[in-house]
């Protein structure tokens, strides 16, 4: 017996080809190849492989609710949901949002089954168009992180809604133009409606939100809970309004600053500021 037992092949721990697989979590053909090696790395794979979704044509939803229909399993793996309008259409920016999402035939029932939805990212869709189905599966996840680009919200009310059950947002990305959201000032609002944010990112087609945020007391989040905050702004005297703002946000630990140049010039962003440790006023 004692001989038999020598003689068997080594046991590796399953944490040993989860790190295998970890290290391949960007190298998407990579960990195709491995979910078909060997059952050992099947249900490592299949949460990275997974863990995102992009739902911009009805093809793919098609295919994915089939999918996700014979293999109930995928749907804890699938964290992230990019839901797009037609990219051909969208990337205009100011008309982008009055095109509808391509497929709702399907996209309704897999939104239903996708109830592991972390990370929600909108991109040139109007809320108010969804149909109803969508836009109550969508109200009925808990998100972590949210981001905005291009997207129409009718309303603070229709805001809180879709954040009806997040309790805490740790990332709060936001591009596209203020008046199609409700942090313009032409809605009054006296009350906080969005959850905590720990991370706010306001990019430069959106950057009419970084005066509104200093000019308005009632702000749209507890502001004080904000730890850290990623800006683009047009030109650096809008720092005034910077500096007005680091003044109501006393556990801010983090700060990152850009602001444009001369388009024609460089594509790139130029950094006005760029802090990883404790603000100081």
């Amino acid at each position: 017996m004692a001989d038999e037992a020598i003689k068997q092949d080594p046991v590796f721990p399953p944490e040993l080809f989860d790190k295998i697989v970890d290290e391949l979590r960007d190298d998407f053909p990579s960990l195709k190849s491995c979910s078909f090696a060997s059952t050992l790395f099947s249900a490592r794979t299949r949460q990275h492989i997974f863990h995102s979704i992009e739902l911009m044509d009805e093809t793919f939803c098609d295919r994915l609710l089939d999918l996700v229909r014979s293999s109930h399993y995928l749907v804890q793996s699938i964290k992230a949901l990019l839901l797009c309008s037609e990219p051909r259409r969208y990337i205009s920016g100011r008309d982008g949002w009055r095109k509808e999402i391509p497929s709702t035939s399907s996209l309704c029932p897999l939104l239903e089954l996708l109830i592991n939805i972390k990370e929600l990212t909108l991109v040139g869709v109007v809320l108010s168009n969804l149909p109803t189905r969508c836009f109550t599966a969508l109200c009925s996840r808990s998100y972590d992180a949210l981001t905005l680009i291009c997207v129409k919200v009718r309303d603070r009310q229709e805001m809180r809604l879709l954040l009806s059950h997040s309790t805490h947002i740790s990332t709060l990305a936001l591009s596209g133009r203020i008046e199609d959201t409700p942090f313009s000032p032409k809605h009054k609002h006296n009350d906080a409606f969005l959850p905590p944010v720990d991370h706010i990112m306001i990019h430069e087609t959106i950057r009419e939100l970084f005066g509104t945020l200093t000019s308005n007391a009632a702000y749209p989040f507890p502001i004080s809970s904000l730890k850290a905050m990623t800006i683009t702004l047009p030109d650096t005297q809008h720092l005034v309004h910077l500096r007005a703002l680091l003044n109501v946000t006393p556990c801010l630990t983090k700060l990152r600053c850009f602001h444009i140049g001369d388009m024609s010039k460089s594509l790139t962003y130029s950094p006005v500021c760029d802090t990883s440790s404790r603000v100081r006023r």
